[in-house]
């Protein structure tokens, strides 16, 4: 640990340079922006986790559904017609009759994803630990992820501690607080004045804000308290005592510090939603390209810029290079010189790692297969789904195949893939099975694809960029198991195989620009001639 300085007390203006401080160092050094990428996987693998364990105790609900509406396939066709016939009594009736099976399957997702929750909960708050003490060291002494998995280890229950108590806390408070204003309302009840239903809904509307105001005002001193815990390696009630002496000594900074991350987050909401809105009109989107822009920027330089604060008011600050504008030109050569040797890095990684690659494609071949097996229930609907789509896909832009904007789509499509093969790449330290679950999942819905339409429909809908994107996505998760099992071995040299992982899932994304390419000038085309 530093050695503390006194006094530890800022300008309130520092809080600008925080920020600038913080910039200066994620361009000097991308590695940093790790621990958010790290982030973004474990919440990738509770989704997929959770998906699992509602499709595979599912299926036993879905087979019965499926033979019960069978017998009714009609009235789907009529319903398509619009002509909403009227729902047969019996069709009730059967459906009634598994509500006790139902209510079984329900309980049991319920305590599984329960227990999901506790376990993914310790794993947020090692994810947590392990951010703060990779960044700190980051840019105090070295890059090394060594550093992000002990003082995730380190740190872990102490960090999950402080965040059950503030949520206690939370839940505590804001019980008082509601409870109040329903006795303040129901004492209001008699009154029957037109100005009556005003009131109420100004006191509403002025305790929402109120409750939130003083929530702020009551986990302000929790500001630094996981930061301390981290770097200071202190307790969690002497970690709060040291976050509230330093928020009460640098509070008009630490005000001012908050208030600026709200106006950047906030710009770059707006600037995303004015340019999501136009693009929706024409069933486009940049919600993937928003989504990594967070991860690779705007999440990594806020917690630079906090963790500055905290060095600064407690010891020396850090001494910051200067962005040279070479750098630029650096990483747009690193990148290219990159790209040309991606193929040769794929070759290389699928030659030494059969055995992951052979297992990737065992679970993407149940995925497929479960898939399958759940849309085949309801194949009677068959006809009239494709006939819904084959609609769609014939009402192209100004008589071409193309029913949105291509040299958009097919940025969109890389954008959304990126997103999952980092969280592929890297979701395999949490216990080696996420990026299994999550390869399966996808390859499940092109398994649903094949048994709801026609063979050649389904094939001419996914096999011209699906070859591609698939074996993008079988190599990333191949590179997330072998990246995982190292992690649990807890080998010395585990940055190595980090830097293996993410040069591999990165050297896959080359995979899926052709299949992004593909997907949005080609598919559409075999589709349109298909149709």
């Amino acid at each position: 640990m530093p050695e503390e300085k006194s006094p530890y007390k800022g300008s309130t203006w520092d809080a600008f340079l925080y920020f600038v401080s913080g910039f200066k160092q994620l361009m000097n050094a991308p590695r940093l922006a790790i621990p958010s990428l790290i982030s973004n996987a474990l919440s990738s693998a509770f989704i997929w986790c959770i998906l699992t364990v509602l499709i595979l105790l599912s299926l036993p609900l879905v087979f019965e559904m499926a033979h019960v509406l069978r017998d009714y396939r009609d009235i789907f066709s009529d319903v398509y017609m619009e002509s909403f016939p009227e729902i047969y009594p019996d069709l009730i009736e059967r459906f009634s009759a598994m509500g006790p099976e139902i209510v079984i399957i329900s309980a049991i997702c319920l305590i599984l994803i329960s227990a999901l929750y506790l376990l993914f909960l310790v794993l947020y708050a090692y994810v947590g630990g392990g951010s703060i003490g990779y960044l700190w060291e980051g840019i105090t002494d070295g890059i090394t992820f060594k550093n992000f998995l002990y003082y995730g280890r380190n740190c872990v229950w102490r960090i999950l501690g402080i965040r059950i108590l503030l949520f206690l806390l939370f839940l505590i408070y804001s019980i008082i607080f509601f409870g109040a204003v329903a006795l303040i309302i129901s004492a209001l009840l008699p009154g029957h004045s037109s100005l009556y239903s005003l009131v109420i809904l100004f006191l509403v509307i002025f305790s929402f804000i109120l409750w939130l105001f003083l929530w702020f005002l009551i986990s302000l001193p929790f500001f630094f308290v996981e930061t301390s815990i981290v770097i200071e390696n202190r307790g969690i009630m002497d970690s709060i005592k040291r976050s509230a002496d330093l928020v009460i000594k640098n509070i008009w900074q630490i005000l001012l510090f908050i208030v600026l991350s709200t106006v950047i987050w906030l710009a770059y909401s707006l600037l995303v939603i004015s340019l999501e809105i136009p693009l929706s009109l024409f069933s486009l989107g940049i919600s993937p390209l928003s989504a990594l822009i967070i991860l690779f920027f705007m999440n990594p330089w806020m917690d630079l810029a906090k963790l500055n604060f905290f060095l600064n008011i407690t010891y020396n600050p850090v001494k910051i290079r200067d962005v040279r504008l070479e750098l630029i030109g650096e990483y747009l050569s690193g990148s290219k010189t990159f790209v040309l040797s991606s193929p040769s890095i794929l070759i290389d990684f699928v030659r030494g790692n059969l055995n992951y690659i052979l297992l990737s494609t065992l679970f993407a071949g149940t995925g497929f297969s479960i898939g399958y097996l759940i849309m085949n229930q309801f194949s009677f609907l068959s006809g009239d789904i494709t006939a819904i789509l084959v609609d769609d896909w014939g009402k192209g832009f100004f008589g071409t195949p193309y029913t949105s904007l291509p040299f958009i789509d097919v940025f969109y499509y890389f954008f959304h893939n990126t997103n999952v093969i980092i969280a592929l790449s890297l979701s395999g330290m949490f216990f080696v099975l996420p990026p299994l679950l999550g390869v399966s999942i996808t390859a499940g819905t092109i398994g649903m694809v094949y048994a709801v339409l026609p063979l050649h429909l389904a094939t001419a809908a996914v096999f011209a960029h699906g070859i591609f994107e698939l074996a993008a996505l079988l190599i990333a998760t191949a590179a997330g198991l072998r990246f995982g099992v190292h992690v649990i071995r807890r080998d010395p040299n585990i940055d190595r195989i980090l830097d293996d992982t993410l040069k591999v899932g990165f050297a896959s994304l080359l995979l899926i620009a052709i299949a992004a390419f593909t997907e949005a000038f080609v598919t559409p085309v075999i589709m349109y001639m298909m149709i």
